[in-house]
């Protein structure tokens, strides 16, 4: 069975151990980056789920057998899903939850008495039988054309209990949002109304994609998910109302209207990523500067160490020089394409670019806030550009 050897797996019945390797291998067989890989996989994957689910029928039929005769079971049917739905026959909330699903190695310490253990085990399996129970609901309701856009339908997600666990909303979230990417290319194609702006902003205020726009890059098409994300909180222009009949009401008066603004193109903030890069960048320059000097001068410093200070007292004012001159950014922001401004979009002034630095060092000290700040509060601005009132922008 070659499905056994692409999962690199010896044949199981362990639905868990299937999964995990199906989520170690999808790592190295992204959708994006190995499509014909990734085809592969899932195959198998869906192969491995299917025989071990029949031989464990076939262990359970036997079980039966042993105690009571068989009898047929006339309420039980293998229920096949549309492969294009939401809903995949093996689809479960452990492909969206990959990297947690391939260091776990079991529950707790191993004790079968252990009560720990076993209330953990017990959430698990709560979570995934919620997970299909939700996302069949959610396929139901956006099948229904005449409740998918009604907010009240979309209630039993504020209820649910598994969407307080902060994995399974993430894992959730992302979900939930590709199948709405979905609709989105289906309706651009039809030129017909699936989803209406409105219920997405309302679904937002659940999910938070819009901050948490930043963890799909990797996922999902980030130029497919900007059109989404201008379409929906684009502000919406109200249509005319129809005019009941021209014959019975006299010409209305012409009067000459202010067409429509556009609306407010979007912010194009920098890329979390490519600012991390852009500092990693002018670290190195720093310390190489730093190194060569001690080399030339002949310092009692060793070279590593005259680098590392290079970059602690070298970076703060060298960020602010370069940020405050024309360049609008050090030499790393340059090759990233980013420049820093203020709100207005301006160059920043001497004072203003030395106090970014300087929250910026501060930002570095109480590390774990400054994350803990970020992650709950995304909106393409970190914590010192926020205090600041600076903005770094796509050049």
């Amino acid at each position: 069975m070659d499905f056994w050897n692409t999962l690199q797996l010896a044949p199981t019945t362990d639905i868990r151990a299937i999964k995990k390797a199906y989520a170690v291998l999808l790592k190295q067989n992204r959708p994006d980056d190995n499509p014909t890989g990734f085809q592969q996989l899932h195959g198998a994957y869906q192969d491995a789920l299917c025989w071990a689910e029949d031989r464990l029928d076939e262990e359970d039929a036997a079980a039966r057998a042993s105690v009571q005769p068989a009898t047929p079971d006339t309420t039980a049917a293998a229920q096949h899903n549309d492969p294009a739905a939401f809903v995949e026959d093996g689809d479960t909330r452990t492909e969206f939850t990959e990297a947690t699903a391939a260091q776990d190695t079991g529950y707790g310490c191993g004790d079968p008495n252990c009560e720990h253990c076993a209330a953990e085990a017990a959430w698990e399996k709560y979570l995934d039988e919620q997970w299909e129970t939700l996302v069949q609901k959610v396929e139901d309701t956006l099948e229904d054309a005449s409740r998918r856009n009604d907010p009240a339908a979309w209630h039993f997600l504020v209820e649910s209990e598994a969407l307080l666990d902060i994995d399974f909303k993430g894992a959730f979230a992302m979900r939930f949002l590709q199948r709405l990417l979905q609709m989105f290319s289906q309706q651009q194609e039809s030129g017909e109304q699936l989803l209406e702006p409105a219920i997405v902003r309302h679904l937002n205020q659940l999910f938070w994609w819009s901050e948490r726009r930043h963890h799909y890059d990797d996922y999902i098409d980030p130029d497919w998910i900007d059109d989404f994300m201008l379409w929906w909180q684009a502000p919406q222009v109200a249509a005319p109302a129809p005019v009941s009949s021209i014959l019975t009401l006299p010409p209305p008066l012409v009067v000459p209207s202010t067409p429509a603004s556009p609306p407010a193109p979007a912010i194009p903030y920098g890329n979390y990523y490519s600012r991390w890069l852009a500092m990693l960048i002018d670290s190195g320059l720093l310390f190489l500067l730093g190194s060569a000097l001690a080399l030339i001068f002949q310092t009692e410093l060793p070279f590593e160490l005259a680098g590392l200070l290079a970059i602690a007292w070298g970076y703060p004012l060298a960020s602010a020089l370069f940020e405050m001159s024309p360049l609008q950014g050090t030499p790393g922001k340059l090759w990233c394409k980013l420049k820093v401004c203020d709100r207005n979009r301006q160059p920043l002034g001497p004072f203003r670019a030395l106090y970014r630095s300087l929250l910026f060092a501060l930002s570095l000290y109480f590390i774990y806030i400054t994350v803990i700040v970020n992650l709950l509060i995304w909106d393409g601005r970190l914590l010192h550009d926020r205090i600041s009132g600076s903005m770094v922008l796509k050049r």
